[in-house]
């Protein structure tokens, strides 16, 4: 069978989720983690463990940072994900 409609692969889908919770925390500054990912939740639907590895990959690119220990999570925009941004 055929789907009808545009077929979304799943990079697509990744990307737009990497950007909308970016987006979620731009100018928000330090924000408790345990909340931000409830509202992940609430707002796309993802569970704490797939939303952390979201928040894992926006970490490695430069964009936030996570402290699981102190309960926060912050943008911080490096020159890596500038550099991202603009490829």
């Amino acid at each position: 069978m055929s789907r009808k409609g545009r077929r979304r692969d799943g990079s697509g889908i990744r990307r737009e989720r990497l950007q909308k919770i970016h987006s979620m925390l731009e100018g928000a500054g330090e924000v408790s983690l345990k909340r931000f990912l409830a509202n992940i939740s609430y707002t796309i639907g993802l569970t704490n463990m797939t939303a952390m590895k979201y928040l894992n990959e926006l970490e490695a690119l430069g964009f936030i940072e996570v402290d699981e220990i102190g309960d926060l999570v912050k943008e911080t925009v490096t020159e890596e994900a500038e550099e991202v941004v603009e490829e």
